[in-house]
């Protein structure tokens, strides 16, 4: 199964770390592979998802940023995404400390559609939670 994957984070940087990161997992032979799509703001991956279920073809995974000057943040897309689209599945990548579990818990309830990890993460981490992701997507999509 081919999984979609839609990057949302203003740095380049990080995007070049994510390719270098699914290009490895492509030729591990895991069973499933990855394509990427890319954004650096939150308007936009609202507009991206929203265009990708409107071709029946959506993402199994989103990569959320929080901080993204100047548009909205990563957990406002979140909600705008999930009002809509509440299947929707997030893997929250930041350094910022703006939201703890208790604001975080407050916005969006007990939900396993969204997992968080601080930067800066371990490469290895980031990939086991693509994996699961992606497995606990096709688990539910097939």
């Amino acid at each position: 199964m081919e999984h979609r994957i839609l990057i949302v984070d203003d740095s380049q940087e990080i995007h070049e770390l994510y390719k270098k990161l699914i290009k490895k997992m492509n030729e591990s032979e895991l069973g499933m592979t990855f394509s990427l799509d890319h954004c650096y703001q939150g308007e936009v991956a609202v507009l991206r998802v929203r265009e990708a279920h409107k071709l029946q073809n959506p993402y199994s995974l989103v990569l959320m940023d929080v901080r993204m000057p100047p548009g909205i943040d990563g957990i406002e897309t979140i909600q705008m995404i999930q009002k809509d689209y509440p299947l929707t599945e997030f893997l929250v990548c930041t350094s910022f400390q703006k939201y703890d579990f208790d604001t975080l818990f407050k916005k969006f309830g007990a939900t396993d559609r969204i997992l968080y990890v601080h930067k800066p993460y371990n490469p290895t981490t980031i990939k086991q939670l693509t994996l699961y992701v992606a497995s606990k997507y096709a688990r539910e999509n097939l």
